[in-house]
């Protein structure tokens, strides 16, 4: 608002100084029209020679009136006129050649290619980036049909792209791929609609941006993600993806764990779903507390249910990653089933249950190692000191097969 404001009295203010240096030029002329008009009334009355009275003064007036119209307004109002029409337009026609040439001089200093297309399909506008991109200058462009720019496979694309735009009025966007002499030149292109006060469209901006390196630097996050992918699916240990406590990934080997046929089955579904209910709560706790970047356990012990329902004991060991560009958690999980028998049948002494000796394995391999009386085992495992006697059944024993005649429990030492 300030800005037209500002232009309106600069129109009025340029209006006034053309006025006032056209004043005497003004006066001088319609005084000449004037002399000369009446002049000429005079020698046409005199050769009539009328003698009417008041008609004679009146037929004076109207030859003076015709005589002086057509050069007042052609020397007089018109060049007045046209003066301060100019003057009074200069500032804003001022003010859009500096708003014109401003957005020009963006236009040029864009790395990004800018050129304006019109319903005939000729270029009216393209600034230095884009010509150099068509390996021209801007002179040697504009005025161009497309068909004299591009080759004829791209000249009819970009038709059929403009055609779109003039006949639905919508922008449009596109990633291109086009050969250059020493490669690929990846291009994401944005159409534009310029529309005039009606609403149709005259013309159409494009607005060109090379993204060869993106599309680089995407293509090697593509394959170093398709190479997780096979790393992970060559693992013997069963290995998911969990995002939003979701499962996006599963290996086969996870699947067989579970008691699926193939991991399409497991992925998609909860993560939750595959643990007993007696721990999912604190699960779910550790799972909050790594999406919030809290400290969490990332190697605990679990409760897991197969496709069947049977619960079998689980280690999980949990780290964070990207996956497909957003975080996520990497879920190995190993079979506790076998572990667990292990430990159990190792926690078992060997005891002959003839001679009372036990097997000391340790060191060795199990089953190999040495018969020792127990009571050495403990002395060498434990700081417990022993003291011999007999259990009272021991003792009669002992007293009948020695003949000696039976005592109470109680006098045995």
């Amino acid at each position: 608002m300030a800005a037209v404001s500002a232009t309106l009295l600069a129109s009025d203010l340029e209006v006034r100084r053309q006025l006032r240096r056209l004043a005497p030029t003004i006066l001088l002329r319609t005084i000449l029209i004037v002399l000369l008009s009446e002049f000429a009334v005079m020698l046409i009355l005199d050769w009539l020679a009328l003698d009417w009275g008041v008609g004679t003064a009146i037929l004076d007036a109207t030859l003076l009136t015709l005589l002086i119209a057509g050069p007042l307004y052609l020397y007089v109002f018109r060049p007045t006129a046209q003066l301060t029409g100019e003057a009074a337009a200069a500032p804003a026609l001022a003010a859009l050649r500096q708003s014109e040439q401003r957005y020009r001089t963006l236009a040029e200093a864009a790395q990004d290619a800018i050129f304006v297309v019109n319903r005939e399909g000729i270029m009216q506008y393209a600034n230095s980036f884009a010509a150099n991109q068509l390996g021209r200058r801007p002179e040697e462009v504009v005025g161009k049909r497309q068909e004299e720019i591009f080759p004829a496979h791209e000249a009819r694309r970009h038709l059929e792209q403009m055609e779109r735009i003039f006949t639905t009025g919508e922008a449009l966007y596109e990633e291109a791929k086009l050969p250059i002499p020493c490669g690929e030149l990846w291009i994401s292109n944005r159409l534009v609609p310029l529309k005039d006060d009606s609403g149709q469209v005259q013309a159409v901006m494009g607005i060109a941006r090379e993204i060869t390196e993106q599309k680089r630097l995407e293509e090697e996050l593509r394959q170093s993600a398709e190479r997780f992918r096979q790393l992970l699916e060559a693992l013997p240990v069963a290995t998911r993806v969990i995002q939003k406590n979701r499962v996006v990934y599963s290996n086969a080997a996870d699947a067989l764990l579970f008691g699926y046929d193939q991991p399409e089955e497991v992925i998609g579904s909860d993560a939750f779903a595959y643990i007993a209910e007696t721990d999912i709560a604190r699960l779910r706790a550790y799972a909050a507390r790594r999406a919030a970047g809290e400290p969490a356990p990332t190697r605990y012990e679990a409760q897991a249910k197969r496709r069947d329902g049977s619960v079998f004991p689980v280690e999980l060991s949990v780290t964070r990653v990207i996956y497909d560009g957003q975080p996520a958690t990497l879920a190995v999980l190993t079979d506790l089933t076998e572990h667990k028998r292990l430990l159990l049948y190792e926690s078992l002494l060997p005891v002959c249950s003839v001679c009372g000796k036990v097997r000391d394995d340790t060191g060795t391999e199990r089953g190999k190692g040495q018969w020792r009386s127990w009571q050495q085992y403990m002395l060498e495992r434990s700081t417990t000191s022993f003291s011999h006697g007999f259990c009272p059944d021991c003792y009669r024993e002992y007293r009948r097969r020695a003949g000696l005649p039976e005592q109470p429990p109680s006098h045995h030492k």
